[in-house]
């Protein structure tokens, strides 16, 4: 029975042994998570900054495109005004240059 208890008490130490072991291995382990936790985190902080840049950018190129789509509105409205006033005018010769026509053929200064 003794030699059943030592042979116990060794396989227990054995055991223990390896527990540490194991442990030991584990701490090691969870220390290289951490460390790659930390680079995480402070990658994950980087990124925060970067975006937050690119949000300022991203406004800033908003603003000027409703700047330069108002513009452009503007424009557009100018040339379909500009475009309206130019076939008034064509219009307007038109119709001075068939009455210029008609008052030479009534004075006879240009044939029927």
């Amino acid at each position: 029975m003794e030699a059943e208890l030592k042979s116990m008490l060794t396989q227990i130490m054995q055991d223990v042994r390896s527990t540490k072991d194991d442990v030991a291995s584990l701490k090691e382990d969870v220390s290289a998570l951490k460390e790659d936790v930390f680079v995480l985190k402070e990658d994950v902080f980087v990124l925060k900054e970067d975006v937050g840049s690119l949000r300022k950018e991203m406004d800033i190129v908003n603003y000027k495109l409703d700047m330069h789509s108002d513009k452009i509105e503007s424009l557009e409205l100018r040339v379909r005004m500009s475009e309206s006033n130019v076939r008034k005018d064509i219009k307007k010769l038109s119709d001075e240059n068939e009455t210029i026509i008609e008052v030479l053929k009534q004075s006879q200064l240009l044939p029927r």
